[in-house]
């Protein structure tokens, strides 16, 4: 009877053994907490805010997540998931924050993010952090009431904000020139120079561009007048022998040119360029003693 016992114990031994070490490795037994990463910084938010949030559990899998946004000891549920399975190791979350739609005020609030795993333990992760609801977009004062810019020429404008800004600068149609600070008069000043092209008129759009942290951006536009200003061109008779002479530079950096004539070559360039289809073609041509 005690050489029985003695054996039973073993076995007992062996098996809890093995179902300790099966739960270890099969990650129930894991006291790891899920791991929270945020990918960019969310310290403001504007009127609209895009988040997105990685939660990642290696061992015992993603149990669960929630976020949500508090202000005033009011919680709103931004996004709330539950995991079945314990196959659930990494889960991206993409949302967007509307505080309008979500009635917040201007001022502090807490994001809180929460995420659990599936182990034995019920491990949870919860992170907080601190926010500010900024949805004012800046005010752009013009300090320069009267701008004259030639065509083909470049501007200079100073302005002011009435808040810093993160990103600011001039449009010039769908351009962009970068705005930099400066301090003029003991006061801070942001500065930029830009370009308009030769083709400018009064119906250029030139606009005083800015973004605070929070994304809220304003627009204003820049008074200038465009004074008008002769270009110099110049008009060059090319002869059939010296297109002649050229063809075959251009048929070695133009592949549709090969097997046309000189007039028939020139013809077909100026069609593809009317077309842009040439426009990325850098042709050399040879240098013509006078």
């Amino acid at each position: 009877m005690k050489k029985t016992g003695i054996i039973a114990a073993a076995v007992v031994i062996v098996l809890a053994a093995g179902a300790l070490g099966w739960l270890y490795f099969a990650g129930w037994l894991d006291r790891d907490k899920p791991a929270i990463r945020l990918d960019s910084d969310i310290t403001a938010i504007g009127k609209k805010k895009d988040i997105s949030i990685a939660f990642s559990d290696e061992r015992s899998g993603l149990s669960g997540l929630k976020v949500e946004i508090v202000q005033d000891n009011k919680p709103r549920l931004l996004a709330q998931e539950s995991f079945p399975s314990r196959s659930t190791r990494q889960k991206v979350l993409r949302l967007t924050v509307e505080p309008l739609l979500l009635q917040l005020n201007n001022g502090p609030a807490v994001v809180r993010i929460t995420a659990g795993d599936a182990s034995l333990f019920k491990n949870e992760t919860v992170i907080s952090e601190q926010v500010r609801i900024d949805m004012m977009p800046p005010q752009v004062y013009v300090m320069s009431p009267v701008n004259y810019i030639n065509q083909g020429g470049a501007g200079f404008i100073p302005y002011r904000t009435s808040k810093p800004a993160a990103l600011t600068g001039v449009f010039v149609d769908d351009r962009f020139y970068p705005g930099y600070n400066i301090v003029i008069g003991g006061q801070p000043t942001s500065v930029a120079t830009f370009a308009v092209g030769t083709g400018a008129s009064a119906s250029t759009k030139i606009v005083i561009f800015a973004r605070d942290s929070a994304g809220n951006e304003a627009r204003t536009s820049m008074p200038f007048t465009i004074k008008p200003k002769k270009f110099r061109a110049d008009k060059v008779n090319l002869s059939e022998t010296f297109l002649q002479k050229i063809m075959p530079e251009f048929q070695g950096s133009i592949p549709q040119l090969q097997g046309e004539n000189a007039g028939g070559g020139l013809r077909l360039c100026q069609h593809h360029a009317a077309g842009g289809k040439l426009k990325n073609h850098s042709i050399r041509l040879p240098q013509v003693r006078q």
